[in-house]
């Protein structure tokens, strides 16, 4: 059966909701913390959420991924992922317990000591959400999955927003992260008609690590690499700085690591059902995808880097101006994100873990000269070495997705590329120069900016669509050959 044009927008919309309504509301509530306890503090809760995020991978084991990959999954598979996810949490938040006190030293912050402890506590609650999201996400239900999180996020932000006002300090992230994932978890549990048990079978647990267990080590080299130069910078610099670089990592990322998680979850799926059908079929979905994807990640990290200064002045205050200049280069990292979550999903819709592996051992081991950068330069330099590491990247997967899709003609993606980057970066372009000519304040600067970026794109999408570049990229072959 073919995936209906209506059927993929409504999955690819509801699975955006779900996460922008979870990030965004986190981010929110960080942006009242930010203001209210500014950039030394915050860096003490971006060390602390490097050790959550490594251990969500680890949690995870890649067994999500060889569960939704599979064309027939069992109960008794659903329930031993469910074990291992469990045990797993169990065991390496009693290792960070342990750990805690000897983090907060090598940071010299003994305050680090009982927020990791705390905060690490959601990786144990969050491991029993692992198996029903799967299952929703296998059956491509990601409306349900956004009423959870909606719900959860809500109710976290209340109990963050609150604890911040009643001067709780860094511990009303701490408590409002607790509570998000605490009723995230039991929504989920809840909305699955099969409920996962605590029964396990090795035979299972074999079978599906043969796949997943290449997907972890991606997932940790993956993790590590995103955390690296938070844990570097908060060693070699300031508390100062590592917030500086945090809040700006996290403006940069909010929509494009949402996008990316949104496209990662959704496209493997249908990736899965488009080659089913035929290989033609994922081509020429790939190539639509792709030319969107392009044209909307253009757009939107171009004109974040183009209001950046009005944007901080704005939302944190004149205490964070200085992460401008960090937010600006890391837009031009974070453009990058989505396209090679699509490369690297072609890849795995085909089998080719290890390949995927390979690829990204490879493309990590390239961040060493950036980390190597620190000890040497500034963090601008570190920053933009990131944004020529994303680049390779992207060149990379994409060269090996594209070998596999042996049909797409190269000459008609060139075409399409140079067309769409053109008239992408022209909002942007427009807004960054306006807002140096006019005079009047941040706030209604930032309002005009905006305003001519929405105007402009959407006019643009308009003409894109109906010259055929976005909605069928067939045309681009007969207009270049013309």
């Amino acid at each position: 059966m073919n995936q209906k044009p209506t059927r993929t927008l409504g999955v690819f919309s509801w699975s955006l909701i779900e996460n922008l309504s979870g990030t965004g509301i986190n981010f929110l509530v960080g942006l009242i913390l930010a203001r209210l306890l500014g950039p030394d503090v915050y860096g003490i809760i971006a060390v602390a959420l490097i050790f959550v995020a490594l251990s969500n991978v680890l949690i995870d084991g890649g067994f999500s991924n060889s569960l939704i990959r599979r064309k027939v999954v069992s109960s008794e598979d659903y329930n031993t992922v469910f074990v291992i996810n469990v045990s797993i949490a169990v065991f390496i938040y009693g290792l960070f317990f342990l750990l805690a006190p000897f983090i907060a030293s090598f940071y010299s912050n003994a305050q680090l000591t009982e927020v990791i402890r705390y905060i690490c506590i959601t990786v144990i609650i969050g491991s029993f959400s692992i198996v029903p999201k799967v299952w929703l996400t296998r059956n491509l239900d990601f409306k349900r999955q956004a009423i959870a999180s909606i719900l959860s996020s809500t109710l976290g932000a209340g109990v963050g927003i609150m604890l911040v006002f009643a001067n709780w300090g860094i511990w009303a992230l701490v408590a409002q992260q607790l509570a998000r994932q605490s009723v995230y978890t039991i929504i989920l549990l809840l909305i699955v008609p099969q409920r996962p048990r605590f029964s396990y079978s090795s035979a299972s647990a074999t079978n599906l690590f043969g796949y997943g267990s290449r997907i972890l080590l991606s997932g940790i080299i993956d993790s590590l690499y995103n955390n690296l130069y938070l844990f570097i910078i908060g060693k070699m610099f300031s508390p100062r700085q590592l917030g500086l670089y945090s809040r700006s990592e996290q403006f940069s990322s909010l929509i494009s690591v949402n996008f990316s998680t949104v496209l990662q979850k959704v496209t493997l799926p249908i990736f899965t059902k488009h080659l089913s059908n035929s290989l033609s079929s994922l081509q020429q979905f790939y190539i639509r995808l792709t030319h969107n994807v392009v044209f909307l990640s253009l757009v939107i990290m171009l004109s974040i880097c183009a209001v950046a200064n009005n944007l901080i002045l704005v939302i944190l205050g004149t205490a964070w101006v200085e992460s401008t200049l960090y937010l600006r280069i890391l837009c031009f990292s974070a453009l990058f994100q989505p396209l090679i979550i699509i490369n690297q999903n072609i890849l795995q819709v085909f089998g080719y873990s290890q390949l995927f592996l390979k690829i990204e051992v490879f493309k990590k081991s390239l961040s060493l000269v950036a980390i190597a950068s620190c000890f040497f330069y500034d963090i601008t330099t570190l920053l933009w070495l990131m944004v020529i590491i994303a680049a390779i990247s992207f060149v990379i997967n994409g060269y090996f997705a594209i070998k596999y899709l042996p049909n797409i003609n190269y000459k008609q993606q060139m075409s399409s590329f140079i067309i769409i980057c053109s008239c992408a970066i022209l909002p942007s372009i427009s807004a960054y120069f306006l807002g140096t000519i006019l005079a009047t304040k941040a706030l209604y600067t930032l309002i005009i900016q905006l305003l001519l970026i929405i105007v402009c794109s959407g006019l643009i999408y308009l003409l894109l669509r109906q010259i055929g570049v976005l909605n069928n990229p067939q045309q681009i072959s007969s207009m270049s050959d013309e």
